[in-house]
């Protein structure tokens, strides 16, 4: 986390560090890891609910660094994309370890996934099971899928990243289990149907909506039970968040939100895997300076240049970043209100504080 303390910012959970020394002898922006930060977040998921799978999502930080310390805790990993896949294996996971998710699989993603034999292919659609279909009977394999429902739940998060509506690209409606069943009556040499998977969205501070959609995915096994494919296991996705604002100094907020997550499983599951965002955002914070880049009549425009270490690994900090800015705002006169702050991210919302 971020505190002021005599005037000065610090990073660090159990030991506070000042940022003034570690920004001294750079010039270029960078990020800083609390690593201990985050190894204590995987320690608590996986004492929050004993025999939890935890799968830390690669696309939150593909740094192989971080990766390592999520495999030496004893995660597995999500990936959405072969080139996640390849930065898993290069930190040391195994292929047992991984799980494919993510809309728009290619082809060779899909035969590099079932090449491996990877731990999971969690399916989108009716149509991205017969390519894995299809791609599996030329290459003799079965591999293992999961079917990702949209239980059209409402995470009460940012519209940016919510995931759990129909509206929402991602995941299948209840309506689409009949041609499911259609392709596996037909695939059973091609496919190993184990579960059901879901997602609605990240930054998750209610964990109500997201019990209501376990609930609502709960009830589709019986559908495909019935029509002879008696799924086993439920992959939970979603971004346990994390506050963005000043309260959060400390991992006791997270570890009370964990631990209600534990026990929230506890009365709707047996098993479930997870990939989340509380893992990695607390513990984690990007150094960079504000840079003018154009002086207009009634308010500058201050750019942050991100740089190639920043801009390799940024996801959905926006909200983060905003925080961090208003805080400034009210310990340093120096830091002006009457800007528009922007930066060259990858991500929508880019425009990371207004002047109202």
């Amino acid at each position: 986390g971020l505190l002021y303390q005599g005037g000065i910012l610090h990073f660090g959970e159990s030991r506070l560090t000042p940022l003034d020394a570690l920004t001294a002898k750079r010039e270029e922006p960078f990020y800083l890891y609390d690593l201990d930060g985050m190894r204590t977040r995987a320690r608590a998921l996986r004492s929050a609910y004993p025999g939890l799978e935890v799968h830390y999502a690669v696309k939150a930080n593909a740094t192989e660094r971080i990766l390592r310390v999520f495999r030496e805790e004893g995660t597995g990993v999500d990936v959405v994309s072969g080139g996640e896949i390849s930065c898993a294996l290069a930190a040391g996971f195994e292929p047992k370890d991984i799980i494919f998710s993510g809309v728009g699989k290619t082809r060779s993603e899909i035969r590099l996934a079932i090449e491996l034999g990877i731990k999971q292919i969690n399916v989108e659609s009716p149509q991205e099971l017969e390519r894995i279909v299809s791609t599996a009977r030329v290459m003799g394999k079965r591999p293992r899928v999961a079917f990702r429902m949209n239980p059209d739940v409402d995470a009460k998060t940012h519209p940016y990243i919510s995931t759990g509506l129909r509206e929402n690209k991602f995941g299948m409606g209840e309506y689409f289990i009949p041609a499911l069943i259609a392709i596996l009556q037909q695939a059973s040499d091609a496919v190993e149907p184990v579960g059901l998977t879901m997602h609605i969205g990240s930054q998750l501070q209610d964990l109500a909506p997201l019990e209501d959609a376990i609930r609502k995915t709960l009830g589709y096994y019986e559908r495909f039970r019935a029509a002879g494919f008696p799924l086993a296991t439920l992959d939970v996705g979603g971004g346990l968040g994390v506050p963005y604002q000043e309260e959060h100094r400390v991992p006791s907020r997270d570890l009370e939100l964990i631990e209600g997550y534990g026990a929230m499983l506890k009365r709707t599951l047996i098993a479930a895997a997870l990939a989340t965002k509380s893992l990695l955002a607390a513990p984690a914070v990007g150094a960079a300076w504000l840079i003018v880049l154009e002086r207009r009549r009634w308010r500058d425009v201050v750019g942050i240049p991100v740089g190639a270490a920043i801009a390799t690994v940024v996801t959905a900090v926006p909200w983060g970043l905003r925080a961090v800015y208003e805080q400034s705002i009210a310990y340093h006169t120096s830091v002006h209100a009457d800007r528009d702050v922007v930066a060259n991210l990858r991500k929508a919302g880019t425009t990371l504080w207004r002047r109202d």
